[in-house]
């Protein structure tokens, strides 16, 4: 059976990435909301830790078994279990069956959701033509998340004021089985050992690094920290827009929707990068920058210079993400992308829980100010010690395209 076309296979898995990314968010928050109204914040807590804590712990043991499996099949079946798995919670809410059922469900949900990254990461790899395709196509991935990133909690605030929470699963459940349905060619796509992926190194294993695994779980644990930091600015900038801005309680988030709306411009910016193709450079500077950006408001900006220096951490957030991404998916050794990506996935996960328990420890033992400069100097410091190995990663593995065994089942869609 011939292998799907890049044209046929890249809009669809874009369009199922802002379905998943819109249903990951929106259904975090919503159960949050489930439990902040049965049992405040302390219930909330437990159950964002409930959630937390097994995925990260399975992040990785998933995205290693995943591995051996046909990465097209286990994509579309992902997808398909958290259609089923919304609906179930749908079900339950709308029965008002007992809270530990409900949350039962969550945890198996926030679970399955990790195994969607890794799987991703390794479909691209088969259909993607070269490295600029890899990254235009990773970047367009990028903006559905971070879109996803905003219209999850928007979608939970919209069903919560006209309809419930019930109701919003209802509407997952449909949006992710549309997601799987609309790849539904990666399943019928049979894996074929005589093929080489469209982006691969040369036939010979030996060329790679000695040291490529090392090389890559590093990559893999500088952007899962930058995720578990964009996670941990959800409290940070909460903080700040109380503390420092003074602003209603109706405007509480509002610097949550500046980083959210960087995010969404990081990613537009990053589409003007990938001609560059240096992706080492673009994670150090762009961690400088988020890292700068957050620094700076410590100091008395006033509102809105407040908000357009949080708009320009998010663009450094998101630029660097998307460039740590790629950079993964090729120096990661043949066979271990997805094992790299559910790396990633465990240490976000992790870093983003200990991080936000350790912002709010650190506002009320030091402050405010201190904490946001601790955090402005993780990144950045993290990038610099490593930029020797960083910068050698970018020319580690020549990523060629390969021209498959059967070319005339293979359209190419038109790069730039």
């Amino acid at each position: 059976m011939s292998r799907p076309s890049a044209a046929a296979t890249t809009g669809p898995l874009i369009g199922a990435h802002l379905a998943f990314s819109v249903a990951e968010f929106g259904a975090w928050f919503a159960v949050l909301v489930f439990a902040y109204d049965r049992g405040g914040a302390a219930e909330s807590g437990l159950v964002a830790a409930l959630q937390l804590i097994p995925a990260g712990l399975l992040a990785p043991v998933l995205a290693h078994v995943s591995r051996r499996m046909h990465a097209g099949r286990m994509l579309v079946g992902a997808l398909a279990a958290q259609a089923a798995l919304c609906t179930a919670l749908a079900v339950l809410l709308g029965a008002s069956a007992p809270p530990v059922l409900v949350y039962g469900v969550a945890v198996v949900l926030t679970v399955s959701f990790t195994l969607v990254r890794p799987t991703e990461s390794a479909v691209l790899l088969e259909i993607c033509r070269d490295r600029r395709h890899l990254s235009t196509t990773n970047t367009f991935m990028g903006f559905a998340e971070s879109v996803g990133m905003l219209g999850g909690p928007a979608v939970v605030a919209m069903a919560t004021a006209w309809a419930s929470v019930a109701h919003l699963f209802v509407a997952m459940a449909v949006m992710m089985a549309a997601a799987a349905l609309s790849n539904i060619r990666l399943v019928r796509t049979a894996p074929d050992a005589t093929q080489r992926p469209l982006l691969c190194l040369s036939d010979d294993v030996s060329t790679e690094p000695a040291d490529a695994g090392g090389r890559a779980r590093m990559v893999a644990l500088l952007v899962g920290l930058r995720g578990a930091l964009i996670a941990t600015c959800d409290l940070l900038l909460l903080s700040v827009a109380v503390e420092f801005m003074h602003v209603a309680d109706h405007e509480q988030t509002t610097l949550n929707i500046a980083f959210g709306i960087g995010l969404v411009v990081g990613s537009v910016c990053q589409l003007r990068l990938v001609r560059i193709d240096s992706h080492a450079a673009v994670m150090i500077v762009s961690s400088i920058m988020f890292g700068v950006a957050l620094a700076v408001l410590i100091l008395p900006l006033g509102g809105p210079l407040t908000i357009a220096v949080t708009g320009i951490a998010g663009v450094g957030a998101m630029t660097g993400q998307i460039s740590g991404q790629t950079l993964l998916q090729t120096v990661a050794p043949r066979g271990t992308v997805s094992t790299m990506f559910g790396i990633v996935e465990s240490a976000t996960l992790f870093g983003g829980a200990l991080g936000t328990l350790a912002v709010a420890g650190l506002i009320s033992l030091v402050g405010l100010s201190v904490t946001l400069g601790l955090a402005a100097v993780i990144l950045p410091a993290a990038h610099l010690a490593t930029r020797s190995r960083l910068r050698s990663c970018q020319g580690a593995r020549s990523v060629v395209p390969v021209q498959p065994r059967n070319p005339s089942n293979t359209p190419v869609m038109p790069v730039g």
